[in-house]
């Protein structure tokens, strides 16, 4: 057995690792409210980094279909207005913004998991006992690869959707990326599937 078929296991273990990965774990919709209510949206990424929290309003709001119109935060409300409730619904009301789609990191966890071990044959090896040759070949095309513990990261994001008019919550999902390479992927990502979901759920056209 050469080098590069006893490292192929382990590779593709390695690929899968580093792989992200996107679901969401959780969602939720108002019963009262009806189909596509919102026709234009404002996105608000919370983030105390600045550059970070445009490019996922930048990324959210490219990623709405034609028929939504939709703007981000930080070329629509002044810094300073930011954390004035009144002042952010009334510059929303005034360009008729009917929805808010609110999205932030919740949590970014680790866990630990054990991947089993597991014996395969290489090709024309079989399991046979009776005699010396064919045992002889039995062992040598039999692999072993022992099982080992491994780290998953979990980033968790939440997306709330509340109706500017009351200000009531209409929707929300929690996503969760395991083993994202960058910030970038988590938001690509996570972005994709709110927006396919507040479609699916009728949030938005």
């Amino acid at each position: 057995m050469n080098r590069s078929a006893r490292l192929a296991p382990w590779l593709a273990v390695a690929a899968l690792v580093g792989c992200a990965a996107t679901n969401i774990s959780s969602a939720w919709k108002d019963p009262a409210a009806g189909s596509a209510p919102f026709k234009k949206v404002m996105v608000v990424a919370m983030s105390q980094d600045v550059s970070m929290r445009r490019v996922a309003e930048d990324t959210f709001v490219k990623s709405l279909p034609k028929d939504v119109q939709g703007v981000t935060s930080y070329t629509y409300i002044p810094e300073d207005e930011l954390k004035d409730v009144a002042k952010v619904k009334e510059r929303c009301t005034q360009g008729g913004i009917d929805g808010v789609v609110i999205y932030h990191l919740v949590s970014v966890d680790k866990e630990t998991r054990y991947v089993p071990g597991s014996t395969y044959y290489t090709s024309g090896a079989y399991p046979y006992y009776g005699s010396f040759g064919p045992y002889w070949g039995y062992s040598y095309g039999m692999v072993y690869e022992p099982g080992y513990v491994t780290e998953d990261k979990i980033v968790q994001i939440e997306s709330n959707a509340y109706s500017v008019a009351d200000e009531k919550l209409m929707w929300t999902v929690r996503s969760e990326t395991i083993n994202p390479g960058s910030a970038q992927q988590v938001i690509d990502e996570v972005v994709a599937l709110t927006v396919q979901k507040l479609r699916e759920d009728k949030v938005i056209q």
